[in-house]
């Protein structure tokens, strides 16, 4: 029984992974405004992603762990920017809390 759980776990990280790379490119193109590639370029561009993260793993472990903490931080700071302008109330003019938008509430700015 352990040796089928263990197969579908590879395939299940090999499917898994495979998705990475169109992921990358979908979002590439809306937060670059490429949308218009050619296919070329979209193979290009999953191509060098493919290549980096092989060139990353394959530079170690050390390496590896840095660049997931790296990659962390990078995913994390939107979350961070939204949660700052939530409890500053720059858009509503009210705070998360209720409080009245002013800069003296950008504590988490500061």
């Amino acid at each position: 029984m352990g040796d089928i759980a263990g197969w579908l776990q590879f395939i299940s990280g090999a499917v898994d992974a495979s998705l990475y790379p169109a992921l990358f490119l979908s979002y590439f193109k809306a937060a670059s405004g490429l949308g218009g590639l050619e296919v070329w370029a979209d193979w290009g561009i999953k191509a060098t992603f493919i290549t980096a993260m092989f060139a990353l793993n394959l530079s170690g472990i050390g390496n590896v762990g840095h660049g997931s903490v790296g990659f962390m931080l990078l995913l994390l700071a939107p979350f961070v920017v939204v949660t700052c302008i939530a409890f500053s109330g720059a858009f509503t003019g009210t705070t998360l809390l209720g409080w009245e938008f002013n800069s003296a509430n950008w504590y988490c700015l500061k």
